[in-house]
């Protein structure tokens, strides 16, 4: 029986980092990557679904971070019907 890999602390702050690389997106619901606006907002809310489908058109899926208007900062995953996944932030 295959045993699951090891998974250190190191691994889970590395993957917790946010990157140069990676979707910004303000309280305000605009997302940014490289400082480029990847999608604008809906009804004055990020819209999750278009950012989606930006990553998939790029075939590249970088971690998304929402900043909210007291500036607290969770990592989002979206998924692949464009409905967002707040999975906390680091503290």
């Amino acid at each position: 029986m295959n045993k699951p890999p090891t998974i250190t602390h190191e691994d889970i702050v590395e993957a917790w980092e946010d990157r140069a690389e990676d979707v910004f997106v303000s309280n305000m619901g605009h997302a940014f990557y490289l400082g480029g606006q990847v999608a604008g907002p809906k009804d004055g809310n990020p819209d999750w679904r278009a950012i989606r489908e930006w990553m998939d058109r790029k075939e590249y899926w970088p971690n998304v971070w929402y900043f909210s208007d007291h500036g607290n900062t969770e990592l989002v995953s979206i998924d692949e019907s464009g409905e967002a996944h707040f999975l906390g932030g680091l503290v």
